[in-house]
């Protein structure tokens, strides 16, 4: 029960960040203001988030200030980490500061609620762990390959009769060695994918997540049988099966082109909305960006992303489509200017 008012709590904070940059955006126009009222008068849980928010941003003009003077002396995100080596950060062309005071209230919202949460603090003991914007490949006892994606936690324990996985967040691609009398099981919420020697992505977060076979086959069932009308399937190579808390869903034959295109350090997105882009991109990102114009998060896009150049990609967007890109303080806020 407190996880689910947590959760409710920074969702409505989550939305009252949201309300503030849009109503200080200096786009904002008469009925958007009342929409927010309105949205602010649906409880007292509504109206308590944007008072705290509205709160936050009179209290921490100076914190931001002080995190502004930082990145300009030269602390800035770090670049994304391969393999087991230490981050390092690349010369890059930054995105262009302002910091007019009608985007402070995000800016600085986002940047003490979510942008800079220290997100190791996430499953600490976790046996192998990423961090944001960061990847490792580990190698197994049996010789079994791990490839870690950004925020990720995993647990392994291997017993005398299995290989066992727990992807407690985040994705990982697996390259299991060949063992008919130890099978790989890994599990990650209700549900485990079980593997002898074969090929496959798993992802999770929030409850929710899709498994991908690329070579060999595997067996998904869900752990909690009694709450689902089928309990196990077998996908083949190129399958994919979708899955959240105690259901899972298999997709149509042939996963989307680009999958596993993050084990090359590359993001590939075909006809996605340009909001779903937009959260995919965020994955591997500290400094989030957040979409001010909802008329284009439904804007279909199409987009290969070097993983090192996200920002680059962000400052193309303005030649591409009718959008100002800003970076102000801890937040990218793209907005219209059609």
């Amino acid at each position: 029960m407190k996880k689910l008012i947590t959760a409710n709590r920074d969702r409505l904070e989550q939305e009252a960040v949201d309300w503030l940059a849009r109503l200080t955006s200096g786009e904002a126009v008469a009925d958007d203001f009342v929409e927010c009222a309105n949205w602010r008068n649906r409880s007292h849980a509504h109206n308590q988030a944007y008072q705290k928010i509205n709160t936050l941003w009179d209290q921490l003009d100076a914190p931001l200030l002080v995190w502004h003077e930082q990145t300009l002396s030269g602390t800035e995100e770090p670049a994304l980490n391969q393999g087991n080596q230490a981050t390092q950060s690349a010369p890059k062309r930054r995105l262009s500061k302002v910091w007019p005071k009608r985007f402070l209230a995000a800016a600085i919202v986002a940047w003490v609620t979510f942008s800079w949460f220290p997100d190791y603090l996430s499953y600490p003991l976790a046996d192998y762990r990423t961090l944001i914007g960061e990847q490792k490949t580990v190698r197994l006892e049996d010789g079994s390959i791990l490839h870690l994606n950004t925020d990720t936690a995993i647990n392994v324990h291997y017993s005398a009769s299995a290989r066992h996985i727990e992807l407690l967040q985040g994705e990982a691609a697996f390259e299991v060695s060949h063992d008919d009398h130890k099978p790989f099981i890994v599990a990650s919420g209700n549900i485990q994918t079980r593997a002898v020697g074969t090929q496959f992505i798993v992802r999770y977060d929030n409850h929710q997540g899709l498994i991908t076979l690329l070579e060999g086959k595997v067996q998904v069932s869900n752990t909690n049988k009694a709450e689902d009308g089928h309990n196990a399937i077998t996908l083949n190579p190129n399958e994919q099966v979708a899955y959240q808390d105690n259901r899972f869903t298999p997709l149509p034959h042939g996963y989307p082109d680009g999958a596993d295109a993050w084990l090359n350090g590359r993001l590939q997105m075909n006809f996605v909305t340009f909001g779903q882009a937009i959260d995919e991109i965020n994955r591997y990102r500290r400094v989030k960006v957040r979409l001010l114009a909802p008329q284009l998060a439904q804007r279909k896009i199409n987009a290969v992303i070097d993983l090192k150049q996200i920002d680059a990609w962000l400052e193309a967007l303005e030649s591409t489509l009718p959008v100002a890109v800003r970076q102000v303080g801890p937040l990218v806020l793209i907005s219209s200017t059609g």
